[in-house]
């Protein structure tokens, strides 16, 4: 099922979901999941995804206070952002990445991986289908993990 960023968390806590591959938005100096078991694949600042002429908006960063009067904010990597850069958006075309700046408190970034409810997969056999997609996914966590480390060297 589609889950959006914002209801991931409560569709995993009201078992409407079980395992969700994704990302959460977080908080500095707030614990959203200590309720779940996390594979993260990579944390990524915000970016300002936009169409907006340099003259209008120069960059090539902007503050997060000056959110309000401008469109769309997407991860400053990942799929949708990468699509639009690379033009295979047809109707995206003109657009650009900006990087957003945390210029507020409480500083946040996106967590991207796959969540589950804690301590649920030691409930389950080997064979069980949520236990093999978590370890199947594990795969891509050791890869983004091991990509991260490189990146930070």
């Amino acid at each position: 099922m589609h889950v959006r960023t914002s209801d991931l968390l409560d569709k995993l806590a009201s078992r409407q979901v079980d395992l969700v591959c994704g990302s959460v938005l977080d908080i500095e100096g707030v614990d959203r999941l200590a309720e779940y078991d996390v594979q993260e694949w990579r944390r990524s600042g915000l970016g300002l995804v936009t169409n907006l002429a340099p003259d209008r908006l120069a960059g090539p960063s902007v503050g997060t206070r000056e959110l309000p009067s401008l469109p769309l904010v997407l991860p400053d990597a990942g799929l949708i952002t990468e699509a639009a850069m690379e033009g295979r958006i047809t109707s995206a075309s003109g657009l650009r990445s900006i990087e957003l700046v945390g210029d507020l408190e409480p500083k946040m970034h996106l967590r991207v991986g796959v969540f589950a409810r804690r301590g649920e997969r030691a409930r389950l056999p080997a064979d069980h289908p949520l236990t093999m997609l978590w370890n199947a996914l594990s795969v891509d966590s050791e890869y983004w993990r091991a990509r991260r480390s490189t990146i930070d060297e």
